[in-house]
């Protein structure tokens, strides 16, 4: 019984492993995409910054000929000054996000870190919801944990139900003393010594105890039984979420790629108004904000898809993009 509870513990012991480099593997993945999110941001201020020195150029030569007011140079000093603002927070945000991804990963806090990610078009991956769960119900190592908990349990009732039974033992030795003043001649004349003991444990009053015992582990075992099942009815509920995301997510950036799209044109058709005189330079602000905000949409919907994708691998055990079961980690 004693070598089965350490089998189990070992065998426990290699599934905490095995979960622990899984989480890992979403952790790096999560900071990896941080650290591209800031570095997007910063692209895209950077262009902002370029657009907002081109605008306000156009407006001092306007203001110079006396084309326009002196409160649209006001107005793109200060559109140029929020850019330059914003450029160095995206600045700062990058290098902490690159701090905590070398920090995890165990690189050198000093060493040089651009990442670069492949998240383009989104794939054509079809994953059947019911597929997945069944996946997840036959490989999560989570319900081996609880059917270990049940073995463990079991194993405890034999012990309880030993509590205060009829119990007998046998004890035989036999050994040689011998002394004398020289080492090796201590047993020359030995003197034999035999022993024999016979005992026994008798319960002549049961007050119960035995019983109440055994009634809280068969409790016990019936707890762990339930655990087991809801942790099957959460796998099942967790992985049902996951492809309704997944959906949901490739859905979002089909629409992100057209909003990005048309508020590409509305600021370029906006920027031609702009060097005609027919727009304000807070209004192409506007548009400028808005185009730089459905790109991040875009890229976070993206990187959305792709975590979602990784969630349902750990979730069921099963990778769809390899369609490869994840067998060994």
């Amino acid at each position: 019984m004693n070598l089965k509870v350490l089998e189990l513990s070992v065998e426990n012991a290699e599934i905490e492993y095995n979960l622990k480099r899984l989480l890992m593997e979403q952790q790096v993945t999560l900071l990896f995409y941080k650290v591209f999110m800031a570095q997007l941001n910063l692209d895209i201020a950077r262009e902002e910054l370029s657009n907002t020195q081109t605008g306000r150029t156009t407006i001092a030569d306007k203001v110079k000929e006396g084309l326009t007011a002196n409160v649209e140079l006001y107005q793109a000093d200060l559109n140029l000054s929020t850019a330059k603002s914003t450029v160095r927070n995206r600045e700062v945000a990058l290098e902490n996000a690159k701090a905590y991804f070398r920090q995890f990963i165990g690189m050198d806090l000093e060493a040089p870190v651009r990442v670069l990610a492949a998240i383009g078009e989104v794939d054509s991956i079809k994953i059947d919801m019911q597929e997945a769960i069944s996946y997840g119900l036959r490989s999560r190592m989570e319900l081996r944990q609880r059917k270990i908990d049940i073995e463990n349990e079991q194993l405890n009732l034999i012990k309880t139900k030993a509590i205060n039974k009829f119990e007998g033992s046998v004890a035989l030795s036999f050994g040689l003393i011998g002394n004398d003043i020289a080492p090796t001649s201590i047993y020359r004349n030995p003197t034999q010594s035999l022993g024999a003991a016979v005992s026994f444990n008798v319960p002549i009053f049961d007050w119960g105890e035995r019983k109440a015992r055994i009634k809280a582990q068969n409790a016990v075992i019936k707890y762990r039984t339930i655990d087991m099942e809801y942790e099957q009815t959460q796998i099942s509920i967790d992985i049902s979420e996951i492809c309704r995301n997944i959906e949901n997510y490739r859905a979002q950036i089909e629409i992100e790629k057209q909003n990005q799209q048309n508020a590409k044109l509305a600021y370029e058709i906006s920027l031609e108004k702009y060097r005609n005189g027919d727009l304000t330079s807070m209004d192409l602000n506007l548009y400028q904000s808005q185009l730089s905000a459905k790109k991040i949409s875009m890229a976070q919907a993206q990187i959305n898809y792709k975590m979602e994708l990784l969630n349902l691998k750990i979730a069921s055990l099963y990778d769809f993009e390899k369609n490869e079961a994840v067998t060994k980690l």
